[in-house]
C-alpha cells in the first residue's frame, strides 16, 4: 500500500543545513497499522507530514498502491487510505467526543471497511 524509499528532507536556513529524515525506507501493506517511534528531533513527524502531503521532499519516492503520491491527482483517494494524529491530541481531539468516536470518524466518513455504526464491526 505505501512504500517509502530513499526519502530524504533537509531544511536550509543561511549556511546551516539540517537533515530532518535521512534516507529512510520501509512498506506498509495494506490492513497493517504502523507507529513511528523516536527521541525528540529524530524525524518522526517530518515523516510523516512527508507522506500525508503537507511537505515535498528533497529526494526519495512516496508510493501509494504502486503510484507515485505526488502524480496523483484525486487527493481524497489518498486520504481515505491513511490518516494522521498530531502530536497533540488534546488540541484536535473535540473534548465532547469520545476517544472511540474520534478513531471512527474517517471509517465513517469514507465508508470504509463496511462499518454500519453497530458496536463490535471495528475495522
Amino acid at each position: 500500500m505505501i512504500q517509502v524509499e530513499h526519502l530524504c528532507k533537509q531544511y536550509t536556513n543561511h549556511n546551516h543545513t539540517v537533515r530532518a529524515v535521512d534516507d529512510v525506507s520501509f512498506s506498509v501493506v495494506e490492513n497493517e497499522r504502523v507507529g513511528i517511534a523516536g527521541g525528540s528531533g529524530s524525524g518522526k513527524s517530518t515523516l510523516l507530514r512527508l507522506i500525508a502531503m503537507l511537505e515535498k521532499p528533497t529526494s526519495g519516492t512516496l508510493r501509494l498502491f504502486g503510484e507515485e503520491i505526488h502524480s496523483i491527482q484525486n487527493h481524497t483517494e489518498i486520504y481515505r487510505s491513511m490518516q494522521m494524529m498530531f502530536q497533540n491530541p488534546l488540541a484536535v481531539i473535540p473534548p465532547r467526543m469520545n476517544l472511540e468516536a474520534f478513531l471512527l470518524e474517517p471509517y465513517i466518513n469514507y465508508e470504509s471497511y463496511g462499518y454500519s455504526g453497530s458496536k463490535g464491526r471495528y475495522p
